[in-house]
């Protein structure tokens, strides 16, 4: 029996009276932590909130974000969004692949975020709970400002070996016994295509794989942890030193971003979907009549390319240069997209570069819309009989007709 460990990255690391820069903190603090107006984001969005109070959010990670969505959807009366960094930070570490994008949106347009910094924590034990009996105390621009809320929900970094985290659950034989697994084909490896040119055959494809970590697993392969947790290590020393160097958490974060708009939903579709080809080492279908062009990464449309241009008895149509320029140029026009590209946009992508770089569009006839003479493009589809428009400007797409 395999078992397979993907409950994210764990509650925060420590509390707010426990951070290294020691805070202000009522020493009734229990009484707020026992009912719950003083609670870590994991905790706190695990549980139903009643409507109507003012609550505090602290920190500017997805974890905080998604604590500020929690207690939107909960009705809070106000919400007051606070950290050191400010709004660049929210949109950076908030905001892999952009998926709290509509929070953030809805923060900025609502004037929900503060930069400050939390400085002193106070309880006014003779209130009721959820009373407006907390009172928080912000340095914002060198100024302390003193607020009342009935909640202050903290978010200051996951701990995998926390009460709510994936490490927790492990035993310490199980845990000393992970290893991690590493991307090796590229899945995330969004730069620009690497080739190591020193290679026997220059049109040899190399993709450096950045080593990023996607995965921990057992020596059987019986027990595999994914997600958040892998890139904190499980909190485990003898992993983070393995991947601490070497693994670049924006290339996962950011791993999304290479398709179309709607292909980025709050859920993560993405990230789940490339790490699972990552792993099964799957590849697309070498046949451009069957590939899905506004799935694939650079990677997989640079393979495809070179199965159809570079590899067979005709030699080398497409230069490498072009093939990268080509798997590039799709992926960023993709990118800006709501829905993808058409097939006649793809044409029309390629057929650009391969006039840039002084090559036969007699290529073209090998992609699917591809089949036309001259400099004409495809844009029509599903009729009986095709359209056919003249070629538009780089950046471009092709024009369609009524």
């Amino acid at each position: 029996m395999n078992v397979i460990v993907a409950s994210g990255p764990g509650a925060s690391a420590v509390s707010l009276e426990n951070l290294p820069e020691k805070l202000d903190v009522d020493q009734n603090i229990s009484i707020a932590k026992e009912s719950g107006e003083y609670v870590d984001a994991v905790a706190y969005m695990t549980k139903v909130q009643d409507p109507g109070r003012i609550v505090l959010v602290y920190g500017g990670s997805a974890t905080a974000s998604w604590a500020v969505a929690h207690a939107k959807s909960s009705q809070a009366r106000a919400i007051i969004w606070a950290n050191r960094k400010g709004q660049s930070q929210i949109e950076d570490e908030g905001n892999p692949i952009g998926r709290n994008q509509e929070i953030i949106d809805y923060a900025v347009q609502n004037k929900l975020l503060v930069q400050g910094e939390i400085k002193k924590i106070r309880i006014d034990t003779t209130k009721k709970a959820f009373d407006g009996r907390l009172s928080v105390t912000l340095k914002i621009s060198g100024v302390e400002k003193t607020l009342e809320v009935d909640q202050l929900v903290y978010a200051t970094g996951a701990d995998p070996l926390g009460t709510f985290g994936p490490g927790n659950i492990l035993s310490t034989t199980i845990k000393s016994r992970l290893e991690p697994i590493w991307d090796n084909n590229g899945r995330f490896n969004q730069t620009p295509l690497d080739r190591v040119r020193e290679t026997p055959n220059p049109d040899a494809v190399s993709v450096n794989s950045g080593k990023v970590a996607i995965a921990l697993k057992d020596k059987e392969g019986q027990l595999w942890v994914v997600g958040a947790a892998v890139f904190r290590g499980l909190g485990l020393t003898h992993i983070t030193n393995l991947i601490g160097s070497t693994a670049t958490n924006s290339r996962y974060a950011n791993a999304g971003n290479i398709i179309a708009a709607g292909g980025r939903p709050p859920e993560g579709i993405a990230i789940v979907d490339m790490t699972i080809n990552a792993l099964t080492g799957f590849r697309q279908s070498s046949n451009p009549f069957t590939f899905n062009w506004n799935k694939a990464n650079r990677r997989d449309i640079f393979m495809m390319l070179s199965d159809i241009y570079a590899k067979n008895k005709e030699g080398v149509r497409i230069p490498y240069s072009v093939r990268e320029k080509i798997s590039e140029a799709i992926v960023a026009k993709r990118a800006k997209t709501s829905v993808g590209l058409s097939q006649p946009e793809v044409v029309d992508t390629v057929r650009w570069l391969l006039l840039a770089a002084h090559l036969p569009l007699t290529l073209l006839d090998e992609l699917p819309g591809g089949n036309v003479s001259g400099a004409q493009v495809l844009v029509g589809y599903g009729s009986a009989k095709p359209t056919f428009a003249k070629p538009s400007p780089p950046g471009v797409g092709p024009r369609r007709l009524n």
